[in-house]
């Protein structure tokens, strides 16, 4: 149970550190949207690659969430 809790910790800190670097970048991108409105910060061209990185980010995340979910439920049947 202790390596299990401690691969647990260090995988928290490490996702702590990775979604601390997303924040950060989506604040780059909010700041750089705001200082050229009304202009569109991406050339027409690549919106629609930008488009297909949001889906894939949010169906990732949904699916890490379903994963944790799934794990703290199997956690707590093995405490019971």
């Amino acid at each position: 149970p202790v390596a299990t809790d401690l691969r647990t910790v260090v995988s928290a800190i490490h996702g702590a550190g990775d979604i601390e670097r997303m924040g950060d970048l989506a604040l780059h991108v909010a700041q750089t949207a705001r200082r050229r409105h009304p202009q569109p910060v991406l050339p027409p061209e690549v919106n629609p690659y930008f488009a297909e990185m949001g889906r894939v980010g949010v169906e990732l995340a949904r699916k890490a969430g379903e994963v944790i979910r799934s794990r703290d439920l199997a956690r707590a049947e093995e405490l019971e």
